[in-house]
């Protein structure tokens, strides 16, 4: 998930590219949930979580993981692998 900021999808475009690549009809998707409710600031966390929960819920989700990774402006970094139950 990104936020929409172009050095953030730079970013996580350059962490895509180290995956092994095998064919598979999708791989991932990339969710930015700011793009629809604008920069939400700390509030991001909680945010993202609930998307990958309601992902979960609603099966939209294309794999039973997600990763979430998270970033500020002074360049601290954060990622988060979560798992589904079904």
């Amino acid at each position: 998930m990104l936020n929409g900021e172009h050095y953030k999808f730079k970013e996580m475009v350059l962490a895509m590219m180290r995956f092994k690549r095998t064919p598979k009809p999708i791989l991932f998707d990339l969710w930015h949930p700011i793009e629809y409710i604008g920069e939400a600031g700390a509030a991001i966390g909680p945010l993202v979580f609930g998307v990958a929960l309601d992902a979960s819920q609603k099966s939209y989700a294309i794999g039973p993981r997600v990763l979430c990774t998270f970033g500020n402006d002074d360049g601290e970094r954060a990622a988060v692998v979560l798992g589904y139950q079904h």
